[in-house]
């Protein structure tokens, strides 16, 4: 299935950075390349390994690029040099999650007025993402009349600025594909 003198296993995504150099495109279809770092344990037993891989992916709503903390199936070779996504797998694990989000969004629409949040939706956010809101909502606070440090009110937040840090945190692999796309409808929608 994926070659000869391949191997298979699963991968902990511990670092992950866009290439922007490296994105492509060929026949209407976008390519994006991902600089990984993973730490790889082969199906065979051997013993796990740590790689940096330049890994092309195509640009699809099929699935979601693994991102920092993800688990994804992966082949290589026998020196441990050319790793890859196991594209059916990450396809199958997104269709899944699409399903769950349905599911739950369904359920919602269903439930009485007044029906809290899922437990879902309301998961811990990365520690650097939740500081820059938690600060944001200090700004805001502050810039309330009679509020701390009362006086004129400072000019409403730049949403271009506030997009534009967001799009670095999410290029630096500091937030996941789900996290940047909650935060960005979350600045937009201000």
């Amino acid at each position: 299935m994926f070659g000869r003198g391949r191997r298979t296993g699963d991968a902990k995504v511990i670092a992950r950075r866009y290439d922007p150099g490296s994105t492509w495109t060929a026949r209407r279809v976008g390519y994006d390349t991902y600089v990984y770092v993973l730490d790889v344990t082969p199906d065979s037993g051997e013993a796990p390994f740590r790689v940096e891989a330049h890994i092309t992916l195509r640009d699809t709503p099929e699935f979601t690029a693994p991102g920092i903390g993800d688990s994804a199936r992966v082949t290589f070779n026998d020196k441990h040099e050319h790793v890859e996504f196991d594209v059916d797998a990450l396809e199958r694990a997104t269709a899944a999650a699409h399903d769950q989000r349905d599911a739950e969004f369904a359920a919602l629409a269903a439930a009485p007025p007044g029906t809290g949040v899922p437990a879902s939706a309301a998961a811990p956010l990365d520690p650097e993402l939740q500081a820059l809101m938690d600060a944001e909502e200090r700004d805001a606070a502050a810039a309330q009349p009679g509020g701390p440090g009362a006086g004129p009110a400072p000019a409403a937040p730049d949403p271009v600025a506030g997009l534009e840090e967001l799009a670095d945190l999410h290029a630096r692999g500091v937030l996941t594909d789900a996290e940047f796309a909650a935060e960005k409808s979350r600045i937009l929608s201000d």
